[in-house]
């Protein structure tokens, strides 16, 4: 009654305010800021190349194109999930799109704006929208729910399923917790939104559990208006979870590089370590001290959980049960990933990846706190310290982030360069491949039948330009043919590789090169054998000042040659700057060398 009471006071008082709605304005607005900030980071970093898992899509979209998919297809086992209806979202962008895969990243900020759009209509249950606190909370939400700490999956397509299941999560939330009058037909609805999450990926079928508090607040419900007992409300939601959990289990292979399923129970220390760590990197990214950012999220949200318990159906545990089930899943999440995964190293638990879900629970402790000041004085100013460190660790960490993704931008545009070439150039591509998938061999396969179904579009011909042109960029080291020659004389067996360095830019575009190639020729042939590729990416002072423009800051390359790589004889090592738009290879420099026995 008392949680009633202070709404009506502040919806009174909120009423009276003139020019309310222009406050409202404002303040939406103001929500909206992250999420345009966010669309701008994952347009700027994010690059249209296929990346380790989607090289597994392909074959999915030639059998579309083919007319011969089936449910197996759809249905098939990808390491421990079943992306069952990510597969959908797959394969219609990648038809309305021919695979471009920026356009998966921006599903996931869809996805993400989804999600908020339905938290706010839960919350808005409960406080009046005009009211500061609303606000105060609605933002920290909007800046905790586009936090780019989880830079690996907004920059990465494939992870659309864990966007979607976490609006599964909120929109069962959502829907349970409504106020539609049939409770079996919420029940209906919540079961076949869960049924989407658990055949999105593993930890879906978590959202079944999740969901128990605000199963039982329903249950609850039905035995006061005795429509249906509270028994067979809580027994048709686990008898849909087992059926869920029997389907997806079928036929369930554990991937066989998976650790020892029981590493967790050997190494306790480790094991813990690891699901503290998972919890509390949102708010400590990459410090090794997140597990005790962990701890006390953790510990937070388990003194809500037993007071939950200790009266299950008072008035502050119906209005915390949203939240509950929203902090539920990710601690489901982080239990079951500590199981399957601890044995992968602690490191791991660091991942940008699983932050994802973990800023579920963040999120759900700001609500839960924001319960607990609402009944004080002062709410709106509780409710701004109640949420103002949590809003400021994750704030630090998005921003912490974006190094990593500029990094990543630069790498993956070189990467996405060498699968331009693939085609055209047959060696000394399978380093820089391997950074897109582990097996360069399916790699090329799997661009092929791209190239056949219209996704992609190899350059028709690489040229080769001979003639030095040092506007692209110079060989710096090694420059001397001579005292290489002598190295390779007399250090035959303990010289193993020749080291160059250098920089190279494209100077139509503005900007620092992607790929460098490393090619020999001998006397007999013209032919330049690809001996190694490599990205530009080092950071270039110099270059920048020189050529008047931070463009050019990271600019430079490195390269090393193996020297078993290289034929008996005189043999011309070449350094190439990709021009893509040009389809051509500019030559930066040369050295030469002969190797004897």
């Amino acid at each position: 009654m008392r949680l009633n009471q202070l709404r009506d006071s502040y919806e009174t008082k909120a009423m009276r305010l003139k020019g309310g709605s222009i406050n409202n304005l404002t303040w939406t607005m103001i929500c909206i800021v992250p999420f345009l900030i966010l669309l701008y980071l994952v347009a700027s970093y994010g690059i249209n190349v296929p990346f380790w898992d989607q090289w597994g899509l392909p074959p999915l979209f030639e059998k579309v194109v083919q007319g011969n998919i089936g449910f197996q297809d759809i249905f098939a086992q990808h390491n421990e999930h079943r992306l069952f209806f990510p597969r959908f979202i797959f394969i219609a962008l990648a038809f309305l799109t021919h695979w471009n895969t920026k356009y998966e990243m921006y599903s996931s900020i869809f996805l993400i704006i989804l999600s908020y759009v339905l938290i706010q209509e839960i919350f808005s249950r409960q406080v009046f929208r005009k009211d500061t606190g609303f606000w105060l909370i609605s933002l920290s939400i909007s800046i905790i729910i586009t936090s780019f700490v989880q830079v690996e999956n907004l920059l990465w397509g494939f992870q659309v399923a864990w966007f979607l299941i976490s609006l599964c999560l909120i929109l069962a939330i959502f829907l349970l917790t409504s106020s539609i009058h049939s409770i079996w037909l919420k029940i209906l609805l919540g079961g076949i939104i869960c049924i989407i999450a658990s055949f999105s990926s593993a930890h879906g079928l978590m959202t079944w559990l999740a969901l128990a508090p605000c199963v039982l607040t329903l249950a609850h419900e039905s035995n006061k208006i005795k429509t249906r007992s509270a028994i067979q409300v809580v027994l048709c939601w686990f008898i849909l979870f087992v059926l869920s959990c029997s389907i997806y289990f079928h036929n369930y292979q554990k991937p066989s590089h998976h650790p020892d399923t029981l590493f967790f129970v050997k190494h306790l220390d480790i094991s813990l370590n690891y699901f503290l760590s998972l919890l509390g990197t949102p708010l400590l990214a990459g410090s090794n001290f997140s597990w005790i950012a962990g701890l006390v999220i953790s510990v937070n949200f388990f003194w809500f959980f037993i007071r939950y318990l200790k009266n299950p159906f008072s008035e502050f545990s119906r209005q915390a049960t949203p939240w509950l089930s929203m902090g539920l899943f990710p601690l489901l999440f982080a239990l079951i990933t500590t199981v399957g995964r601890s044995g992968f190293g602690i490191t791991q638990a660091y991942s940008s990846r699983y932050t994802s879900m973990t800023i579920l629970l963040i999120m759900a402790l700001v609500q839960l706190w924001r319960l607990e000041s609402f009944k004080l004085p002062n709410y709106r100013w509780r409710c701004l310290a109640a949420t103002s460190v949590a809003t400021v660790l994750v704030s630090i960490s998005s921003i912490n982030q974006i190094s990593i993704a500029q990094e990543g931008k630069v790498d993956r545009e070189g990467y996405r360069s060498c699968l331009e070439i693939a085609e055209s150039v047959d060696s000394g591509l399978d380093n820089c491949l391997q950074r897109l998938h582990p097996d360069p061999k399916l790699l090329r396969e799997q661009a092929k039948v791209l190239n056949q179904i219209g996704f992609r579009q190899d350059p028709d011909s690489l040229s080769f330009i001979d003639a030095q042109n040092n506007s692209y960029g110079f060989l710096d080291s090694p420059q001397d043919p001579e005292q290489a020659l002598l190295i390779k004389k007399t250090c035959l067996n303990c010289v193993q590789e020749i080291s160059f360095t250098g920089w190279a830019i494209l100077p139509n575009e503005l900007k620092p090169a992607s790929l460098v190639l490393i090619s020999h020729s001998s006397d007999k042939s013209e032919q330049e054998t690809v001996l190694e590729a490599v990205t530009v990416r080092l950071p270039s002072p110099d270059v920048a000042e020189a050529l008047q423009s931070e463009r050019y800051a990271k600019a430079r390359w490195s390269a090393a040659v193996p020297i078993k790589e290289l034929p008996l004889g005189e043999t011309a090592l070449k350094a190439w700057v990709y021009d893509g738009k040009g389809q051509q290879f500019i030559k930066l420099g040369e050295i030469k060398v002969k190797i004897k026995k």
